[in-house]
C-alpha cells in the first residue's frame, strides 16, 4: 500500500516563476532527478535512494516520487507537495527526512515556519513510530549480543572480549546516537525558528 506524504504552504510575496526556479534548484541539490516539467505550474521528480550506512538521524534509503504544483494566490503563491514511495509496502519510511529537508525549502522561499507547520512536516505519530522501532531494534541487538557475549566469554575468553569491545559497544553507541537524534528532532527544528 502506498502512503502519500502531502504538504502545502503559502509562499508570500513571490511570483510563480520565482518559486518554480527555487524549487528546481532545491530538488537538484537534494539529489532529485526532474522527470516532468510544466513550467511554471508543475514539476515531478524521482529520488533514487542513497544508502547512508553511518548517517545519524533521519535519512531516506527508499526511492520516492515527488510532485509539486504551484498556483497564484493573490500576490502570493500556493505550493502543494506530494511525495510517494516508488516501491509498494514501504509505508512512511523516509518521510521524516523529507519533512526536515522541506523545512530548508520553506526557509529559502520565505515561508513562515511556526509550530503548526513544523508538526505537519514531522507528524508526531510518524516520529513516535520511528522512535519506537529504533528502540526495539536496540533492545534486540542488546539481547542477541548478550547471548553471544555470554557464549564467547564462557568458551573463548579473548574472542568474547574482542567481540564486546570491537563490535558490540560501537554498534550500541551509534544506535543510541541515532535514537537520540530522532528524540531531539522537534526541539532542534523549533530552535532554528526560535519557537518556544
Amino acid at each position: 500500500m502506498f502512503i502519500p506524504y502531502s504538504q502545502r504552504a503559502l509562499v508570500p510575496g513571490q511570483r510563480v516563476e520565482e518559486v518554480y526556479k527555487t524549487i528546481n534548484i532545491w530538488l537538484r541539490y537534494n539529489n532529485w532527478s526532474v522527470t516532468k516539467e510544466n513550467e511554471p505550474k508543475e514539476i515531478e521528480a524521482k529520488y533514487n535512494a542513497d544508502i547512508h550506512m553511518f548517517q545519524i538521524g533521519p535519512r531516506d534509503d527508499f526511492p520516492k516520487t515527488m510532485n509539486l504544483r504551484l498556483s497564484d494566490f493573490g500576490e502570493d503563491v500556493m505550493l502543494y507537495i506530494n511525495i510517494t514511495q516508488t516501491i509498494n509496502g514501504m509505508g512512511d519510511k523516509g518521510y521524516i527526512y523529507w519533512g526536515v529537508r522541506l523545512q530548508d525549502l520553506y526557509e529559502m522561499l520565505g515561508v513562515k515556519v511556526d509550530e503548526r507547520l513544523l508538526s505537519e512536516l514531522v507528524p508526531e505519530r510518524m516520529l513516535n513510530a520511528a522512535i519506537k522501532s529504533k528502540t526495539r531494534w536496540i533492545y534486540g541487538i542488546l539481547i542477541v549480543s548478550a547471548f553471544i557475549s555470554w557464549f564467547l566469554l564462557n568458551s573463548f575468553m579473548d574472542l568474547g572480549v574482542m567481540y564486546i569491545l570491537v563490535l558490540m559497544v560501537p554498534i550500541v553507541i551509534l544506535a543510541g546516537w541515532d535514537l537520540q537524534a530522532f528524540r531531539n528532532l522537534p526541539s532542534r527544528m523549533k530552535r532554528r525558528h526560535r519557537i518556544p
